[in-house]
């Protein structure tokens, strides 16, 4: 694996994250091919079902404080994970059952972060964050 392509494939993934964070909805993105590997390395956020739709975070824009409201069904596991724009996971949560999540945002920096919730390593969730402090 060369150096050029490591930049262009982490070049391509900062775009796709900063369209997504901007948009908040799925678009598609061809990445550069990784020597070594095949496949096209095409992808892309999606956020949809009705799935997506029993998890909520507000307020949003926030400060402080986030709170994650989720409803999941009696023996479901979900897993929220907050990421950077840059991709490094900053904070993530294991949560069952149904309640609300309370997210201390008051050491991040300001700008914008991505969250995901999945199930069963399934993806339900993808959304932005904005934090301002």
């Amino acid at each position: 694996m060369n150096t050029k392509t490591i930049t262009e494939a982490h070049t391509a993934y900062l775009a796709q994250s900063l369209l997504f964070a901007a948009k908040g909805h799925e678009f598609p993105i061809q990445l550069p091919q990784i020597d070594g590997l095949e496949g096209n390395g095409y992808t892309a956020f999606k956020a949809s079902s009705n799935i997506a739709d029993a998890f909520t975070l507000y307020p949003n824009p926030t400060t402080t404080e986030a709170y994650f409201k989720y409803q999941l069904s009696q023996n479901e596991t979900a897993k929220f994970m907050l990421y950077e724009i840059n991709g490094s996971l900053k904070h993530s949560a294991d949560l069952t059952g149904s309640g609300v999540y309370t997210l201390n945002t008051k050491s991040y920096k300001s700008g914008i972060y991505y969250y995901i919730v999945s199930i069963n390593g399934k993806i339900v969730k993808r959304h932005k964050l904005v934090i301002v402090n």
